[in-house]
């Protein structure tokens, strides 16, 4: 049966040809107008729609900040809708949250759902107030500029980093057109909440941290 049906078509083919060649003309004719209009992307954003969720607390250890911040804020987050899933990371003196919603939603809603979540959220005296995540995906961040030395004084590079977000960082945001535009990279901070190390005796600096 099979067999009978295509040496059908194949006699019909070969009977109009013409009308043959016409639709193979089109039809490539079509293909190309199509790939003109096909929205391609070299690098398509497979990221899921999620809101980072970061709460500073000085001075606390990892099992207090998942206590009495993670915790707390993870129950007030729970049930918003489309919301698929969360994680939390715990360190020493933050608490960090991703939540998870489902694909195909808006990420303005989403952060503003989570954000309302937040203001009524009880924190503990001394903790810091909860903040969103810069509005990005996992591929926004693509530029990486380079510091190369030597450079002055015993933190090779972040004093070049200092420098940088002095005279570069504004005409980087004004160039990009993009407010929500994030400088990231080390910094240099100094922590007077925590314990100053037994080295700051033999004339150390004290607490002298560093992150990214």
């Amino acid at each position: 049966m099979v067999v009978l049906m295509i040496n059908k078509i194949i006699d019909i083919a070969l009977g109009n040809r013409a009308v043959i060649l016409v639709l193979i003309a089109a039809l490539i004719v079509a293909g190309l107008l199509s790939i003109q209009r096909l929205p391609f992307d070299a690098d398509p954003d497979i990221s899921p729609l999620q809101v980072l969720v970061t709460t500073q607390a000085p001075g606390l250890a990892p099992q207090d900040v998942e206590r009495s911040i993670t915790t707390p804020i993870e129950l007030a987050l729970q049930g918003l809708p489309s919301m698929t899933s969360y994680r939390s990371i715990s360190r020493y003196g933050l608490s960090v949250i991703y939540v998870k919603f489902a694909d195909g939603g808006d990420i303005l809603t989403a952060r503003a759902l989570v954000a309302q979540r937040l203001s009524q959220t009880a924190l503990p005296t001394g903790a810091g107030t909860p903040l969103l995540g810069p509005l990005s995906d996992g591929l926004s961040e693509i530029y990486l500029h380079p510091a190369t030395g030597p450079f002055p004084g015993d933190a090779p590079g972040y004093h070049y980093r200092e420098e940088f977000d002095a005279l570069m960082a504004a005409e980087v945001v004004a160039a990009s057109r993009d407010s929500s535009l994030r400088l990231g990279g080390f910094s240099d901070f100094l922590d007077p909440e925590t314990t100053v190390h037994p080295a700051a005796s033999y004339g150390s600096v004290p607490n002298r941290n560093l992150m990214p």
